[in-house]
């Protein structure tokens, strides 16, 4: 995404969370097949939760496996891959999403009940995620619209 609008990454995170909750529908139709897969999901975040990392940009790879983790137990292998291209496009601007005080140790708190709630067969899965995504968007949109005004103020002020 070279110059991303509030238009772009919103549509970027509609396809997004069509994508994941559509996974989540999938994984608890079948999820005595997976239960493993997100046992260990749930287990590897249960460890970021006792060691939380420091606001740092590059978490965002992090909670980028968790996803496509969290896809791959749908057991769709192009929903996986068009997720990933969806999570390549707004990269650049989701990283500033994890540089925002405590919202690594929020993404971790809402991941770990995000697996569980899956975990316990619990309809009620596809809600905590989009909440979860929602909550992600509403930040970065917000980023990106301070980003835009300051590029704009500053056009204004070299004419």
């Amino acid at each position: 995404m070279k110059h991303p609008t509030t238009r772009s990454v919103g549509e970027l995170y509609d396809v997004r969370k069509a994508l994941e909750l559509y996974a989540v529908r999938l994984t608890l139709e079948g999820l005595g097949a997976v239960r493993n897969q997100l046992e260990q999901l749930r287990d590897d975040w249960s460890a970021l939760e006792r060691e939380a990392p420091d606001p740092d940009p590059e978490f965002v790879l992090i909670d980028e496996d968790f996803h496509l983790r969290l896809a791959e137990a749908a057991g769709n292998a192009e929903l996986v891959e068009q997720l990933r291209r969806v999570n390549e496009r707004i990269r650049p601007v989701r990283t500033h999403d994890f540089l925002q005080p405590r919202r690594i140790e929020q993404t971790t708190t809402q991941h770990l009940a995000i697996v569980k709630a899956l975990l316990a067969g619990d309809p009620s899965t596809g809600s905590l995620l989009e909440a979860h995504i929602c909550e992600s968007q509403r930040v970065v949109e917000e980023l990106v619209g301070r980003v835009l005004e300051r590029m704009v103020g500053l056009g204004a002020q070299s004419r």
